[in-house]
């Protein structure tokens, strides 16, 4: 038996309303609990049936463009946006999911009640040997967001880059141009911090604010983001 448990974190903006009634809260916590309870029972996709052409006769012209983006997620939008800054470039977007709503905005929500949702585009591994032992068939879930956002959709809003050893192992095996200080530029690139806790620590020689792909700290913190520090 597996137990989970869930924070539900809500923060209430007030740029748009002076102030949030009990009615306004409770029937944000009921949006939440109502998702929680969909993902129990949702079935993920098997194929790739509903994406069957609904005519049957010739293409439509769509017009002409010189970049096609396929997929918004976070490096897919950030692409299109850096290709759309020439004017003389036209830029279409492929997308075969939504926009995100009030769940995914949620930092806790938008993993565990989004993962088993329209979202998420249900792939499966192929049966392993050695590892997903645990899981129907041996099949491991590789969860990958579909919508405006890609994977971001369901990832608890963190934004993390990858090992540092894992690069620099890479660029030992014949990878070159993979080592971590070659691809930290990029990184850097990419990267708008927004400085909201002005008491966390920043190292200026990681991070960046002048990038189109903008992260900032999770605030106010409470002890709920003191236990989320743990992990």
């Amino acid at each position: 038996m597996f137990r989970s448990v869930f924070f539900f974190c809500i923060f209430i903006s007030v740029s748009s309303k002076d102030y949030y009634t009990k009615e306004d809260v409770d029937d944000y916590v009921k949006l939440l609990e109502d998702a929680v309870e969909s993902s129990k029972t949702y079935q993920p996709a098997t194929s790739a049936h509903e994406y069957k052409a609904l005519k049957s006769g010739p293409p439509q012209d769509a017009g002409d463009y010189d970049f096609i983006v396929v997929g918004s997620g976070s490096t897919g939008s950030l692409v299109a946006s850096r290709l759309s800054e020439n004017p003389d470039w036209n830029v279409l977007v492929l997308e075969a999911g939504n926009f995100g709503n009030n769940i995914t905005d949620v930092t806790a929500m938008s993993y565990k009640a989004m993962i088993m949702s329209d979202y998420n585009w249900g792939y499966y591994s192929v049966p392993q040997n050695n590892t997903c032992l645990g899981f129907e068939e041996n099949r491991c879930p590789h969860i990958r967001g579909k919508g405006v956002g890609g994977t971001s959709l369901l990832n608890a809003l963190i934004d993390i880059r990858g090992n540092r050893l894992d690069f620099d192992n890479w660029c030992a095996m014949g990878n070159k141009g993979w080592c971590y200080n070659e691809t930290l530029p990029f990184f850097l690139k990419t990267e708008h911090l927004h400085w909201t806790d002005p008491n966390a620590p920043i190292d200026p020689a990681y991070h960046n604010s002048t990038g189109l792909l903008w992260v900032e700290q999770p605030m106010p913190r409470t002890e709920h983001t003191k236990v989320c520090n743990i992990f």
